[in-house]
Formats: structure tokens, C-alpha cells, sequence
């Protein structure tokens, strides 16, 4: 989850004169690295599975701040991005997104590599850009949190950035990531975007999905509504394409 971040070096410098700094920015930046480096660890013969929630806070306090929660559930190359009101579900063929809010059902047509683009954007943004755009200014111990016990501060080297600052928590020894906070420059309307992680698993063993294509989820053999959807609204960005 996940495009990010950017940073200024007055601290760095100043820090940077001591060794034991030196070796504590090294040791951070290897957890980042390990951090987006998990997501080579998902086998999609095992499944993969994350709760997390989703938290904008604009400058327009008019505007909620609520969190948005999702599940996501990744096995038999299929995609399931679960949340209240719209949920996305992908394989190589289909990508369909469902509201409950306006009763409407879009279909679209997918491949393996869009899929495969979906997958990785849905778990985390490369390292790359971390190791282009940020420099860490501080890495702490923290303490009183059972999710989380080290806080990791980058900020972003271009003044022009979108995003100033992304803030990590996360548990050292086992490099548990728990939250992640874009905070962004003043000429944005936002303040702040995180994503806190509540749970992960990198082995799920819960039951397979219902069908072999996200397809007939939600269309019979025929290519009829199925009964539970009989009052969505169908928007087939398939025909449009065609046209």
C-alpha cells in the first residue's frame, strides 16, 4: 500500500557527522527495503491476505476524516479488494467493480499483465523511489505500543514534491510494518494519507474462491445477472472499447 514521498537534508547533514548516526540511517534503510521486499514472498499457491484501513485528513475540516477499512485476498490468481461500499474483484480476464451504495456492477476486460500491475500496486510502491526521493532524518525506539516499537522518519530531497514526509511504524524484529503516513506539502489539499495494517498473512489458508473467474461471481452461464444482483445497474466498459 502503495507514488510517495520527498525530503529535505538540514538534519541529515547535521546527524550525519556522527558514526553512530551513520549506522543507524544504514540499518533504517535496509528495513525500507525489507519492507517493500516482502511482497516477493507471497506464492500465489499459498494465498495471501491483509486488513487494513485507509485514513485521509484534508485541510478542509468540512471534509471526513473516517477511516476506510479493506480486505484484500489474493489467491487462485484472483483479486478480492473488499471494502464498504465498493469492492474490486480481478483475474487475468475480468476486472469488476461492485457498489451496494448505487447498485451498480462495472465490467471490464483485464490480462495477466494488468493483473499482474494490479498485484504489485495493491501491496507496495517499489524501494526504488524511496532510495531516489527520500533521505531518512530519524529512526527512534518507541515505546508503550504492543503493534509497534520503532518509528522511521523520511523526507523528501525536491522542495517541489507533493509529499513532504512519510513516517514508518513498525516492530524491529520482526519488521512487522504496522502504519504508513504521507504527509504533504501545504500546497496540497491534503495533510496527511496512512494506511495502518491490522493484520497480514503470507500463508492463507482460508477457503478458495467461490469460482474459477470473478466472472461468474456475479453472471450465470448465460451471462445473466445471478439472483442476488437482480437490481444492479451493468456498465460493460467492454462494449464501449469496442465501439
Amino acid at each position: 500500500m502503495r507514488k510517495l514521498l520527498l525530503y529535505l537534508i538540514v538534519l541529515l547533514t547535521h546527524l550525519s557527522l556522527s558514526p553512530l548516526w551513520a549506522q543507524v540511517t544504514e540499518d533504517c534503510e535496509q528495513n525500507v527495503e525489507k519492507f517493500y521486499a516482502r511482497k516477493n514472498l507471497i506464492d500465489h499457491n499459498k494465498g495471501y491476505y491483509v486488513k487494513y484501513g485507509v485514513q485521509t485528513v484534508y485541510k478542509d475540516k468540512k471534509i471526513s476524516a473516517r477511516e476506510v477499512l479493506f480486505t484484500m485476498i489474493y489467491k487462485n490468481n484472483q483479486i478480492h479488494l473488499l471494502s464498504d461500499p465498493i469492492s474490486t474483484y480481478a483475474d487475468t480476464s475480468y476486472l469488476i467493480s461492485v457498489s451496494s451504495l448505487t447498485k451498480k456492477i462495472v465490467i471490464a476486460e483485464n490480462t495477466k499483465k494488468e493483473f499482474d500491475r494490479l498485484m504489485s500496486n495493491s501491496l507496495n510502491q517499489t524501494d526504488s523511489l524511496i532510495k531516489r526521493n527520500f533521505t531518512t532524518t530519524s529512526c527512534t525506539e518507541v515505546s508503550g505500543h504492543k503493534e509497534y516499537d520503532h518509528q522511521l522518519v523520511l523526507t523528501a530531497n525536491k522542495s517541489n514534491s507533493s509529499v513532504g514526509q512519510i513516517t514508518y511504524l513498525y516492530k524491529k524484529e520482526s519488521l512487522a510494518l504496522y502504519k504508513v503516513t504521507n504527509t504533504y506539502a501545504k500546497s496540497s489539499p491534503m495533510n496527511s494519507l496512512s494506511y495502518t495494517f491490522y493484520k497480514i498473512d503470507y500463508d492463507y489458508k482460508g477457503s478458495s474462491m467461490k469460482t474459477d473467474s470473478v466472472y461468474n461471481l456475479f453472471f450465470d452461464s448465460k451471462g445473466k445477472l445471478l439472483t442476488a444482483y437482480k437490481n444492479y445497474e451493468i456498465i460493460d466498459q467492454r462494449n464501449k472499447k469496442k465501439k
